[in-house]
């Protein structure tokens, strides 16, 4: 049975498997049923966004908490690394391939032949190209946790107040890696959703979506810059650890809340478009529903996020 902090290997192989052959179905699909090369990149862009999520499942698999072992354990711990490490490089070497597959398909001569360029839609390119910028943060991570189970002779320990092995702060380390990679998918953003902006683009509502990415990214870089900053507090004052740990959670919580709220914020945003773009808003509103993301498990993670932040506060009143 796996931890909550290791996937499922079935769960991983299953999600392997539909990228490799995501491809290969669509050409079969295409085939036997008459799907239409429109919906190409809508079927890519889906089987990305499940590779996604085994890419978070991953990196949590990475960091279980931080211990000492010895021996044949010892030996153990570093081949996992090393392992994990490997499929990180493999899916990452996979995304590149979906996204090369996708650009050819852009790029075939429009001669109206057989040949003739597939629309793929934009969006799957966003994606396909978010996926590789991922996974490349994915293999740093994991090549640090295995350069400290070489180094420490542990599990790695990504936790706030974890110590620094033989003279490297693997945490910070991992946070700086973490910070390049937010600060680049902050600046695509930034660009997409400059692209997107004007009347003349469509209904409007890739343009709210790419301003929703971009402040997700924003709040995430905030609370990674507090994580940051309670990381080099606690180096200055290792005595202090049991608060700075309990601050690192309030920051993560505050961080949920704030990514929550953008969610929410955007999801009415799309719903009013909706209901603007219909025909003098004739369009019954179950299309509106069907077209609006669900904002029902949006408000429970506001909720919980709330409770979260008041429970951390309470606990930490006593120490101020």
């Amino acid at each position: 049975m796996t931890s909550r902090h290791e996937p499922d290997p079935r769960f991983l192989d299953a999600l392997e498997w539909e990228l490799q052959s995501a491809l290969r179905r669509q050409q079969t699909l295409q085939s036997a049923s008459g799907m239409t090369p429109g919906n190409t990149g809508r079927m890519l862009l889906a089987a990305m966004l499940l590779m996604a999520f085994s890419v978070s499942l991953g990196a949590a698999g990475a960091w279980a908490i931080g211990r000492a072992v010895d021996g044949p354990r010892r030996v153990q711990v570093i081949q996992r690394q090393a392992l994990m490490l490997d499929l990180a490089r493999s899916r990452h070497d996979a995304y590149i391939r979906a996204a090369e597959e996708l650009r050819a398909l852009v790029d075939r001569p429009e001669d109206g032949g057989a040949e003739a360029a597939a629309p793929v839609d934009e969006e799957a390119l966003l994606i396909a190209e978010e996926r590789i910028a991922a996974a490349t943060e994915q293999v740093e991570l994991l090549r640090l946790s295995h350069e400290e189970a070489v180094l420490g002779g542990r599990v790695p320990d990504d936790a706030i107040t974890a110590p620094p092995v033989r003279g490297r702060d693997f945490v910070a380390e991992r946070l700086a890696v973490r910070r390049r990679a937010l600060e680049d998918r902050l600046a695509a953003h930034a660009a997409r959703a400059s692209a997107l902006a004007g009347p003349e683009r469509g209904d409007g509502l890739e343009r709210l979506r790419a301003e929703e990415r971009l402040q997700l990214a924003r709040a995430d870089l905030d609370g990674l810059d507090r994580l940051a900053e309670l990381r080099a507090s606690y180096l200055r004052q290792p005595g202090r650890g049991e608060r700075i740990e309990r601050l690192a959670m309030l920051e993560e919580a505050r961080t949920e809340q704030a990514r929550v709220e953008v969610q929410l914020q955007a999801a009415r945003a799309i719903r009013d478009r909706l209901r603007s773009n219909s025909a003098g808003g004739r369009l019954t509103q179950a299309s509106i529903d069907e077209g609006a993301p669900d904002t029902t498990e949006l408000e429970l993670r506001r909720h919980a996020a709330r409770r979260a932040i008041e429970h951390l506060e309470r606990a930490m009143t006593p120490d101020r």
